[in-house]
């Protein structure tokens, strides 16, 4: 399976990989992820549907909300509402909601998805107001790579959860390469510089994971081999065989990854209650 995956994403390339963590104010994160992901394809709706990792991501983020026991729920970045649909085909009687910078995803969220609520909302701006009642459960799903402001981000996320509510999150370790900076990565965390952030903005009971050693990790080594191939590839035009077969052969090697090692985090985070002592 290996073999395959070389074939189809091989041709050694010079490509330069990124420091993993550029200065805060390297760039303008919001148009990046704007211009991007409001230019959608069908290669970026495969992806999410068809890869291991983005399914191995909504596997975790399901046995998280199993464990939390949530009656509300709210997806921070929701893009296309991927996951609150997987939420609600296994707890359908969870309240969904979904917050995204992207008006133009939100309208088609909320005509797609008449069982969750959307609002279009810039997460990391100073005047973020949360527009409904408390929720049960945060989830964050490869968002916080994106942004220039993540602490603003996750005290928007802070405010917005009920006291005792639980935050989810996933995002990205390592290097940014090439193919991450096409999609708008700023930055990747360890899971030291995770817990800080997350205990700075109030959280408790903080518990980061790393994952995804060594298949997730190999699989974004051999995409990088010729960047520019791979985007094409898996981030363009609608799948056919080759781009299958490469994403089964991975859901099969993503099953043997280690939960304890590797360049996929996660994290759970909790907001006290009060009278809690804050800091994890």
């Amino acid at each position: 399976m290996l073999t395959m995956l070389e074939i189809a994403l091989a041709h050694p390339s010079d490509y330069p990989m990124s420091p993993s963590l550029p200065p805060a104010d390297s760039g303008h994160a919001k148009d990046a992820n704007r211009a991007y992901y409001d230019r959608r394809t069908q290669g970026q709706e495969d992806y999410w549907r068809l890869m291991a990792a983005p399914r191995f991501r909504v596997r975790m983020a399901l046995r998280a909300v199993a464990q939390a026991r949530p009656a509300t729920i709210c997806d921070f970045g929701c893009g296309n509402g991927a996951l609150l649909g997987a939420v609600h085909a296994r707890f359908p009687h969870i309240q969904l909601m979904g917050l995204d910078l992207s008006s133009e995803l939100i309208a088609e969220n909320s005509k797609r998805l008449p069982y969750a609520s959307f609002a279009a909302a810039d997460l990391c701006g100073e005047t973020f107001a949360f527009p409904w009642e408390p929720v049960d459960m945060a989830l964050s799903m490869e968002v916080i790579e994106h942004l220039d402001q993540p602490g603003l981000y996750l005290n928007s996320i802070y405010r917005a959860l009920a006291p005792g509510g639980t935050l989810f999150l996933s995002t990205q370790s390592g290097p940014i390469r090439a193919t991450e900076q096409h999609v708008g990565h700023v930055r990747h965390w360890s899971r030291e510089d995770i817990h800080e952030a997350l205990a700075q903005a109030g959280f408790s009971d903080i518990s980061p994971r790393s994952t995804g050693w060594p298949f997730h990790d190999l699989s974004k080594y051999l995409a990088n081999r010729n960047p520019d191939k791979t985007i094409r590839s898996f981030g363009e035009s609608g799948y056919g065989f080759k781009q299958k077969a490469v994403c089964l052969a991975l859901r099969c090697l993503f099953l043997c990854n280690s939960r304890r090692c590797g360049l996929q985090l996660f994290a759970v985070a909790r907001k006290p209650l009060p009278g809690e002592d804050g800091q994890a």
